[in-house]
C-alpha cells in the first residue's frame, strides 16, 4: 500500500485527471456541425412544452413535428405515414428534415428525470446528463429533444464541442461513438453474478466521479490482446476500439480510440485537447502522470503483465514475455524517441487509490522522462530496505523514520530520494509483496 502522504499527493491529481477522462463516454463520439447549445437560465428554467399525441398510427403515438421516421406526417396509411424519413445526419424540427444540431429554442427543462428509464420526461423528449462546464467540472440531468438512434448503431453529437446532447434514442446515450444503454451502477445493472470480470459488460461512469449512473460498455481484458500487422486488437472489442483499464472503477471496457496513432510515449490526445482514457491507440493508454511529480498531462504507455523486480530480483523488469522491451515495443512503433529502459510497473501501486486493480496488469514506463526519473526497478534495494524496516519494528523504534533515512527523503520529496528506494513508490512491486517485506506499511 502506497505511503499515506504520497497517496494524498498523487489523489488530488488522480481525482482532476479522472474528472477529465471520465468524458470518454461523451467525448469519444463522432464528430458533429458546431452549434452552440442555448442553456442559459431562462432556457433551464422554462416550463415543458405539452406533447400531445397529434398523430396516432395504429397504436403508436406520433410527433410529426420531432419523429425521425414521419417527419411532418398528416395522416396514417395503413402501416405507414405520408411523413418523410430523415437521413442519419438530420433530425426533424418542426415537421421539417434540418441538419442535426442543438436546439436553441426553449425546450431544455430543469426536471428531476430518470436517465435509466426516462421518468419525468415528456413524449418527445428524454432524459439526458449534459457536460455544461469542463473548467470547473461541471454536468447537470435534464429533458433534451429525444434522438432517433437505436442502441448499437453509431452516434453523434449535436455540437461538436460534446457540451451538447447525442441523436440516441431515450434511454441510451453516445459512448464511444456508440449508442449504448443507461445503467444503474449500484449494483451493476449490467452484470450477471456469474461473469468474469473481463466478460459481458459493464456499469461505467458516465460523466462524474460520483454518478449513480453509467452506460453498458462491453468488458474485456486489457492484456488478452491480439497483434496485427504492428496493431493491438482485443477479442471482445469491435474493430476501432480498445480496452481500456479505469482506475476509478476497477475493470475495463471496450471503447472506440480517439487516437489510433498515439503509442508508446506519444502525447495522450482528446477533444478540446483534453486528455481523455480513450486518447491512446488500442494497446496503450494515458500514463498517470506522464512526468514524475508532474500531474499536467498525461503520455500513452502499453500495458503488459508486471513481475516483482528489483536488485535482487532482475529479470522481469521488462515484464512478462518481455513486453517493454526495444524489440516488443518496436512492432508496436517504437519508443518515439525515448531511449531509456522501459520496464513495466504495477498499476496498482504506481497510481494511487488502485489497491483493487489486478496485480496482473502494468503499464510499460520509462525510467527517465524529459531527464526527470520514475526510477530504476534493477537498482531498487527491495532487501535492504526490508532490513532497515523490520529491524525498527523489531527494537520498537519508528520504521518510517528509519525508512526515511535510509531513503534520504521522506516519500513527500520524492525528487530526493535516492535511486535505491524509488522502486518502493513507483510500481516495481505489487502492494502484497510490499505489505509482506513492509508489516504495517503505508497504514
Amino acid at each position: 500500500m502506497l505511503n499515506s502522504g504520497y497517496r494524498s499527493q498523487l489523489a488530488a491529481s488522480a481525482f482532476s485527471f479522472l474528472a477529465l477522462v471520465s468524458l470518454l463516454l461523451r467525448l469519444a463520439a463522432c464528430s458533429s456541425p458546431s452549434t452552440e447549445a442555448n442553456l442559459d437560465a431562462s432556457v433551464l428554467d422554462a416550463a415543458p412544452d405539452a406533447y400531445a399525441c397529434s398523430l396516432d398510427c395504429n397504436g403508436e403515438c406520433i410527433d410529426p413535428q420531432t419523429s425521425h421516421d414521419n417527419c411532418g406526417a398528416t395522416d396514417c396509411r395503413s402501416d405507414d405515414t405520408d411523413g418523410v424519413v430523415c437521413t442519419g445526419d438530420q433530425m426533424c424540427e418542426d415537421g421539417a428534415c434540418v441538419e442535426f444540431a442543438c436546439q436553441t429554442q426553449a425546450n431544455f427543462f430543469h426536471l428531476s428525470c430518470n436517465p435509466v428509464n426516462n421518468a419525468g420526461c415528456d413524449f418527445g423528449s428524454k432524459c439526458a446528463q449534459l457536460v455544461e462546464s469542463v473548467d470547473p467540472f461541471l454536468s447537470l440531468t435534464i429533458c433534451v429533444p429525444d434522438g432517433y438512434a437505436d442502441v448499437g448503431e453509431a452516434c453523434r453529437m449535436c455540437d461538436e464541442s460534446g457540451l451538447g446532447y447525442d441523436n440516441c434514442k431515450a434511454g441510451s446515450a453516445c459512448g464511444g461513438g456508440i449508442c449504448r444503454e443507461f445503467c444503474s451502477r449500484t449494483p451493476d445493472s449490467c452484470r450477471t453474478p456469474e461473469l468474469a470480470a473481463e466478460q459481458g459488460s459493464h456499469c461505467a461512469r458516465f460523466t462524474t466521479i460520483e454518478e449513480p449512473n453509467g452506460l453498458c460498455m462491453a468488458a474485456c481484458a486489457p492484456l488478452d490482446e491480439i497483434i496485427e500487422d504492428g496493431q493491438v486488437k482485443h477479442p471482445s472489442c469491435a474493430l476501432g476500439e480498445g480496452c481500456y483499464l479505469s482506475a476509478s472503477d476497477e475493470f475495463a471496457i471496450c471503447s472506440r480510440t480517439t487516437a489510433e496513432e498515439a503509442t508508446q510515449n506519444d502525447d495522450c490526445t482528446g477533444p478540446n485537447g483534453i486528455c481523455s482514457l480513450t486518447g491512446c491507440a488500442p494497446g496503450f493508454a494515458p500514463l498517470l502522470p506522464n512526468q514524475p511529480l508532474d500531474p499536467n498531462s498525461s503520455l500513452c504507455a502499453r500495458y503488459c503483465e508486471p513481475a516483482n523486480t528489483h536488485a535482487g530480483a532482475i529479470a522481469g523488469s521488462e515484464g512478462k514475455a518481455s513486453q517493454c522491451g526495444d524489440e516488443a515495443l518496436a512492432a508496436l512503433g517504437g519508443t518515439n524517441g525515448n531511449t531509456s529502459p522501459h520496464q513495466c510497473r504495477f498499476v496498482q501501486s504506481f497510481y494511487s487509490d488502485t489497491s483493487e486493480i489486478s496485480e496482473t496488469i502494468g503499464m510499460c514506463v520509462p525510467t527517465l522522462v524529459d531527464d526527470k526519473t520514475w526510477g530504476d526497478c534493477t537498482a531498487f534495494d527491495w532487501d535492504g530496505a526490508k532490513a532497515v524496516w523490520n529491524e525498527a519494528l523489531a527494537n520498537g523504534d519508528d520504521a518510517q523514520d528509519a525508512l526515511d533515512e535510509f531513503c534520504g527523503a521522506s516519500p513527500d520529496d520524492l525528487e530526493n530520494v535516492l535511486p535505491r528506494c524509488l522502486g518502493l513508490y513507483h510500481g516495481c512491486i505489487s502492494q502484497a509483496e510490499q505489505l509482506a517485506g513492509l508489516p504495517g506499511f503505508g497504514l
